[in-house]
């Protein structure tokens, strides 16, 4: 068993709250560190601290609504009394605007609210929901965000969004700290922008000769994946920086027919592999990433969302 300064570096939440959400939801949070951290005691607490997690996000849910519908939570236009349900709650909130693309999101929260407020047996999930939890944080975040910020930041993610589209597939080279690395091209998986620097969560698959191969054994790479600044679109190559530590990267067409030959064998052999091959490489990715993303969110989305 670690001890417990490494357990809490590994499995506790911190507070990144922007100022605008409010302080009831910032006191409760603590009762969820408190949680986590008698969890080194005994491990069943990780979920306890999940479970008042997403009490927390429906308390957010009806400070939001009220904030919008400018009356309490439960009160109709017409003055009449209505014990709102969350779900309607939701759906009023992502009528508007800035949450119309987060409407799903909203409701799988709930969803998961709803299932660990409800169980039928005994479980535990423990270190595996802490992905979840920082996504309940980051949803919190920009449910009260202001819709300026929330416009910029949509308006810059759209821009680069178009710029990476045409590096997202195709024999690539990675060239870093002196080493090259044969990819299928980058993704950006997330953004923001912090003090006019535009930040970037950037994931990369590795190709080899043996990648479709090791997969149909189950075995299964994980893709690189680096926070990036200062990133540049040149034409049919982009260059930018590692920002933890500050190694210049640059991203190219692969031009050695070698290269070219193991990206094209490896695109073909992953079609022929079947579909259930295909589904495995991308669910493994999707979860690895998604744990990414949202630790990532956490930790820029408090100085990209508060106000200056």
């Amino acid at each position: 068993m670690p001890d417990s300064e490494t357990f809490l570096k590994n499995m506790m939440i911190k507070e990144r709250f922007i100022e605008a959400v409010p302080e009831d939801i910032k006191k409760s949070f603590v009762t969820v560190q408190y949680l986590i951290a008698h969890s080194y005691f005994y491990y069943e607490m990780y979920d306890e601290a999940y479970k008042k997690m997403l009490g927390i996000y429906e308390m957010a849910i009806k400070y939001k609504y009220a904030q919008l519908a400018a009356v309490a939570p439960g009160v109709a236009g017409n003055g009449k009394t209505k014990q709102l349900k969350l779900h309607e709650m939701i759906t009023a909130i992502c009528k508007d605007k800035q949450f119309m693309g987060f409407e799903s999101r909203m409701h799988e929260i709930r969803n998961k609210r709803n299932i660990a407020a409800h169980p039928q047996n005994y479980s535990f999930v423990g270190i595996m929901v802490k992905a979840s939890m920082l996504g309940v944080v980051n949803m919190i975040n920009f449910l009260f965000v202001s819709p300026l910020s929330a416009e910029n930041w949509q308006y810059s993610n759209e821009i680069w969004s178009k710029r990476f589209s045409s590096f997202n597939s195709g024999a690539y080279i990675l060239e870093i700290a002196g080493n090259q690395h044969l990819v299928d091209g980058m993704m950006m998986d997330a953004m923001v922008v912090v003090e006019s620097e535009e930040i970037m969560l950037c994931s990369l698959i590795i190709v080899r000769e043996n990648t479709v191969a090791n997969l149909k054994l189950h075995k299964s790479e994980n893709p690189i994946v680096m926070v990036a600044s200062r990133v540049k679109v040149h034409g049919d190559y982009l260059t930018g920086q590692h920002l933890e530590s500050g190694l210049e990267f640059k991203l190219c067409p692969a031009t050695a027919s070698k290269d070219i030959l193991i990206w094209e064998n490896y695109k073909r052999d992953l079609e022929d592999a079947g579909s259930m091959v295909q589904f495995m490489y991308q669910s493994v990715h999707s979860s690895h990433l998604t744990s990414l993303v949202e630790a990532f969110v956490h930790r820029y989305g408090k100085e990209a969302f508060s106000e200056s």
